[in-house]
């Protein structure tokens, strides 16, 4: 699927948070989806190509976390890049697609990934990006839930959720 522009207005919406700064939306082969208004489309588009390697060696390092070789990977939620002054977000958004958020050091993380996770849930299958190849892809890009132990259950969890943001008065600014 092409860029056309037409899922922009609603990253825009995504970044209706203070502090956030650009938006895009890439699928698993690097390709832009959507950007927000005040990144140009070259810039995004190098930033979605950027971003899916940093989802692909995220997705790699399963083996850091005590998952064995044999074992089915578990699904990718999100990846987090810190720099002195800003935050880089990057979270699943459906079948084989990302989105990713740009932020200043200031934004509130936890308010930022549970918007970014209400967007994806309103979206739904507009941000889903089936697999190019035709080639069914595992359970670790559909987000379906996979027991990998006695208890270590993972699977479509909202930040809200691992957070605590769903507390009362906690996250409400979302």
């Amino acid at each position: 699927m092409n860029y056309d522009g037409t899922l922009d207005w609603m990253l825009d919406e995504a970044l209706g948070m203070p502090e956030t700064l650009h938006a895009i939306l890439l699928t698993r082969d690097g390709l832009l989806r959507a950007r927000s208004e005040g990144i140009s489309r070259d810039e995004a588009e190098r930033q979605a190509a950027a971003l899916c390697g940093v989802v692909s060696i995220s997705r790699n390092t399963s083996g850091f976390c005590g998952y064995a070789e044999d074992e089915p990977s578990p699904p990718w939620r999100q990846t987090l890049i810190e720099f002195d002054d800003a935050f880089v977000l990057v979270i699943a958004a459906g079948e084989g697609s990302y989105l990713a958020l740009s932020a200043t050091e200031r934004v509130d993380l936890e308010a930022c990934s549970f918007r970014m996770q209400q967007l994806v849930e309103r979206l739904g299958k507009a941000m889903s990006s089936p697999d190019r190849s035709g080639a069914d892809r595992s359970a670790t890009d559909r987000g379906t839930t996979t027991r990998t132990g006695p208890d270590r259950t993972v699977g479509p969890r909202t930040t809200a959720a691992r957070s605590g943001a769903d507390r009362p008065g906690a996250g409400g600014a979302a």
